[in-house]
């Protein structure tokens, strides 16, 4: 790409392939922070009990990181949670790619996913939704992540039931639908 110059999409091929690329990053981050979290209540749990309200104590505890804090009047002197002016700076994801699918139709290429989010009056939201849905039509691949997210590492089941967690991938899908 020229420092100045928008590359659009080549196909609709093209275009999707870039939309599960990120996708894709989004999602394994998912799953590390979930294998994370998992190895840490493995660690910390002293019972069956523990293992099973994690997602309560888990909340409420941080004892290898930093504390958290409400509001930026809780925040200790001296630090902001704002991201450096240079970083501020530069277009994020969401809108390179949308500076690209519009070079797209200016050139008349063809893209499913924003001309029916255009026809429908879809936001950002709904289109990522759609991408969410089509993934793992696309590639079985997300069918897997989404699966492997959504149940208990250890493949326990409870009463013929499998524990759903959706911690890891409401996460994933709250990140990348922002």
């Amino acid at each position: 790409m020229h420092s100045g110059q928008i590359e659009p999409f080549a196909s609709n091929w093209a275009y999707l392939k870039a939309e599960l690329h990120g996708l894709e990053r989004l999602l394994l981050v998912a799953v590390a922070r979930q294998r994370r979290d998992t190895r840490e209540i493995d660690r910390l749990a002293q019972s069956k009990a523990d293992r099973v309200t994690s997602h309560w104590w888990k909340g409420l505890m941080a004892l290898d990181q930093e504390p958290a804090y409400d509001g930026p009047g809780d925040m200790p002197r001296g630090r902001s949670p704002r991201p450096p002016a240079a970083a501020a700076s530069l277009p994020s994801y969401q809108q390179q790619l949308q500076l690209r699918i519009a070079a797209s139709l200016q050139q008349g290429i063809f893209l499913g996913i924003p001309c029916l989010g255009d026809r429908l009056h879809l936001g950002c939201f709904e289109r990522n939704l759609l991408l969410l849905c089509l993934a793992p039509e696309i590639n079985q691949r997300y069918g897997r992540i989404y699966s492997y997210l959504q149940t208990n590492d250890s493949g326990d089941s409870r009463g013929g039931r499998q524990r759903v967690s959706y911690r890891g991938s409401a996460r994933a899908a709250v990140a990348y639908l922002r």
